[in-house]
């Protein structure tokens, strides 16, 4: 009896991750600022019921926030200057533009990993999949939903290079446009659908466009749920694009509602995929990025205006949501870089040393993980493209993802080097794309980051001089960034000469705030703070841009005076800029407990911003909760081992909570020497442990720094005397 309740007891316990199936849904461009309203009014019931036992985290990405390089990082565990899909598009050796390939890919992806070891994949709509693989399973290419009017026109050999296996694609069902259905999402009736169709049947409306999602949707959707129910593989992951698409079309107010029926429509898909799936699986729903919300600031012109540049209403921040066995319900933030080894380590496979990311913290008991030094053991069998695909690229240039002709390539690839922190790699690519199209915007503020991180700040003011030449009036940021480097290496006067030469002509409100910038680099901060106002009242679009100068100046004069300007200016603004600075003025007014609320906010709409971590650390420390401000000042570390301020916030919180070996750690690791504060936690510390005479030592110091501490004072002479 005891045997074979053991055997029951095996046969029926459940799967734990290790041994997991999986199932990974893509949703371009999903924001939980979006979902979560919606998910609160009981629209995405679906959603709702998977958060109720599973992880929810943000999808936190690097730049350049386009889809190709991050869906690319997801599935292969890489960067995009590491896996080669840098773009919308791709060239054949004749130079003619086709969209962006599984023949650009430079290793392996998750398909190719899971195949490669006997495992089955099923894989549709997902990017750069064309030309389709050879797989353990099936591939239906990205490409071959672009092409739904043509498909069942296509001879055997082009189907092939659309799927795999190749008859996969006779598969995909073709439906006419429902105007019925286009009516209900865009609120307009189907006799108003019809006629704007009729009028512009190609994607170049919002209707069009609309009613293009919706027909590849069903597509794609009605053939992966037809695969998955007819046998689930080892590896499921399905792409929708459409969050983005209608997120671009309708971003305005009146649009919202459209936006929200497509989220209701992708819930009722995402329940049926659950319902379908085995209870074996780990359920992945992620998106790339977020999404502007009209009225955010951020963005370039129309986003419906395609050619503006689409990707600048793009928010770093996605979706990430886990649900299955072993799964805890928790708060993961993860990046996309961790997507491929955790879902390796849960289905038992080996992880590669070589790859950057991290199994997401979602289960309750971490997998075993056994390790491999690289999967790029043998060249990748790759497929080469036949030729453009037109309506692929019609739809990406309809979209705004594709520009006048012009180095995108080495643009984006420029970003992703900058945001690795690679900034030799960044000066030779960046550059060169400079020379290529000197002209280019993005490339020119790709070249003033680059210098603004290798702290060069002449090379700021020659890529201001660059940027000046360009039509159009003078852009406020950059006019402000070389005025600042100027101050700093030539002081105000040679600024003025700057300013002079790239503020444009004559008198304007822009000028007027670059001229207050330097008044208060001259050392008057109260006639600043009031130009800086004025210049914002003649012309509220500076607003932005003046108020982190705004605040700096009335630190150094009246922070409570700063309060006032400030909340003239931005009354009715909530946005994390405005609450970072009325944090930042309330913490330098005294009232740490009134900032450290408005620094929590802004960090929980900014998660990985290192500065908001430290100061709400210090917000923290002020108001007496060491304990509260160590876990922020070591979330801080985590994001940037090198920060100096993180380090010795730490220590300073160890050191009050009694945590002497600690304290020491962290202090002794930063750069200490001009911080009387340091060195009294640092003397403190070693004091408790009873060194007293490396105490002495940083005691003496500090009053070398700062003669006035008298209570630092009796403490060194209490010490001497024993």
């Amino acid at each position: 009896m005891h045997f074979a309740l053991c055997i029951l007891l095996v046969l029926h316990r459940p799967a734990e991750a290790g041994s997991l199936k999986i199932a990974l849904i893509g949703l371009d461009g999903a924001d939980w600022k979006v979902l979560d309203p919606l998910i609160r009014a009981g629209r995405l019931p679906a959603i709702a019921s998977l958060l109720e036992s599973g992880a929810r985290g943000r999808m936190i990405a690097s730049l350049p926030l386009l889809s190709p390089l991050i869906w690319t990082t997801m599935a292969t565990g890489r960067t995009a200057d590491e896996h080669g899909v840098l773009d919308f598009v791709g060239f054949d050796e004749n130079g003619q533009r086709r969209p962006v390939s599984s023949y650009d890919r430079k290793c392996r992806a998750l398909w190719n990993i899971y195949s490669e070891r006997d495992r089955s994949v099923g894989v549709y709509g997902y990017w750069a999949t064309w030309p389709a693989e050879e797989v353990r399973g099936e591939i239906a290419s990205n490409i071959l939903f672009e092409n739904l009017p043509l498909l069942h026109e296509m001879a055997p050999p082009d189907l092939g290079l659309l799927a795999h296996p190749a008859q996969l694609a006779k598969q995909v069902t073709f439906k006419l446009v429902d105007i019925n259905e286009v009516s209900r999402m865009s609120g307009m009736t189907a006799d108003e659908c019809g006629r704007a169709l009729a009028a512009s049947p190609v994607s170049s409306t919002g209707i069009a466009q609309l009613a293009r999602v919706l027909q590849t949707t069903h597509a794609l959707f009605d053939l992966s749920i037809a695969r998955l129910r007819a046998g689930q593989p080892d590896l499921f992951m399905v792409y929708f694009e459409g969050p983005d698409i209608v997120s671009h079309v309708f971003h305005s107010e009146k649009g919202r509602d459209v936006i929200a029926r497509y989220y209701e429509l992708m819930d009722a898909q995402i329940a049926a995929y659950r319902r379908a799936l085995s209870p074996d699986t780990l359920l992945i729903v992620c998106s790339d990025h977020g999404f502007l919300l009209a009225g955010e600031q951020g963005g370039e012109g129309d986003p419906a205006d395609f050619y503006a540049g689409a990707a600048s209403y793009h928010r770093r921040y996605g979706i990430f949501l886990a649900s299955g066995p072993g799964v805890t319900p928790a708060t993961a933030d993860v990046s996309p870089l961790d997507i491929a080894p955790t879902l390796l380590a849960a289905s038992g496979l080996p992880v590669a040393s070589d790859l950057p990311g991290r199994i997401a913290p979602i289960f309750r008991e971490a997998p075993r993980v056994s390790r491999v030094p690289t999967f790029e053991t043998t060249p990748l069998a790759r497929i080469k493209p036949a030729g453009p695909s037109g309506d692929s690229i019609e739809n990406l240039r309809a979209l705004g993802y594709i520009l006048s002709p012009s180095p995108t390539f080495a643009v984006n690839l420029g970003r992703v080097l900058l945001e690795k922190g690679d900034l030799t790699g960044a000066e030779k690519v960046i550059t060169e794309a400079v020379e290529l199209d000197p002209r280019r915007p993005s490339t020119l503020y790709d070249l003033l980051d680059l210098r603004r991180q290798q702290g060069d700040h002449a090379g700021i003011i020659d890529a201001a001089r660059r940027f000046a030449r360009l039509p159009g009036p003078p852009r406020p940021d950059v006019v402000i960034a070389a005025v600042h480097s100027a101050i700093e290496t030539q002081g105000p006067d040679a600024a003025s000469a700057i300013l002079d030469e790239i503020g444009g002509d004559g008198p304007s409100p822009l000028r007027s705030l670059a001229r207050a910038v330097i008044i208060g680099a001259q050392g008057k901060p109260a006639e600043a703070v009031q130009a800086m106002r004025a210049a914002c009242e003649a012309d509220p679009s500076l607003t932005r841009f003046a108020v982190p100068e705004l605040v700096a100046a009335a630190i150094a004069w009246n922070p409570q005076r700063g309060l006032e300007a400030l909340d003239k200016l931005t009354a009715a603004d909530s946005s994390v800029l405005v609450t970072t600075c009325r944090a930042r003025l309330l913490a330098a007014a005294g009232r740490p407990r009134e900032a450290l609320p408005l620094f929590e906010a802004a960090l929980d709409e900014i998660p990985d911003s290192v500065d908001l971590m430290i100061e709400a650390a210090q917000a923290r420390f002020t108001t007496g909760d060491f304990a509260g401000a160590r876990l922020l000042f070591e979330r801080a570390i985590a994001r940037d081992p090198r920060s100096n301020a993180a380090l010795l916030g730490a220590g300073a919180a160890a050191a009050a909570t009694g945590d002497d070996r600690a304290a020491i750690g962290y202090i002794e690791i930063a750069d200490f020497s001009a911080s009387p504060e340091a060195l009294n936690a640092l003397a403190l510390s070693y004091n408790r442990i009873g060194n007293r005479v490396r105490a002495r030592q940083l005691l003496r110091a500090s009053l070398e720094l700062k003669n006035d501490q008298p209570g630092i004072r009796e403490m060194l002479r209490k010490m001497e005397a024993e």
